[in-house]
């Protein structure tokens, strides 16, 4: 049994970035350059706040025309100075 599920190509995908909220503007600015590169440019929305403030979510709703892509994503992503996770 595969570890990934089973998804049918091209589908939209919403991901969801956990950032420093001291950080979150310029994790926003980098998440906009980064897909608008992969040419799946996305607005980046804000989502919600840690109860502590700490960490804020940005959500983007990218359209993904393979695994690959989204897997390079999620992983360019994690790269970003100021995230903390990706979902």
């Amino acid at each position: 049994m595969s570890d990934n599920p089973v998804l049918q190509f091209p589908l939209t995908w919403e991901y969801r970035v956990f950032a420093d909220a001291a950080l979150t503007e310029q994790v926003r600015s980098s998440l906009v350059l980064l897909l608008n590169n992969y040419a799946a440019g996305a607005a980046v929305r804000g989502g919600n706040v840690s109860a502590g403030g700490k960490y804020q979510i940005l959500i983007a709703q990218v359209l993904l025309p393979s695994r690959e892509i989204m897997d390079r994503i999620s992983a360019d992503m994690a790269k970003i100075p100021g995230v903390r996770y990706v979902l």
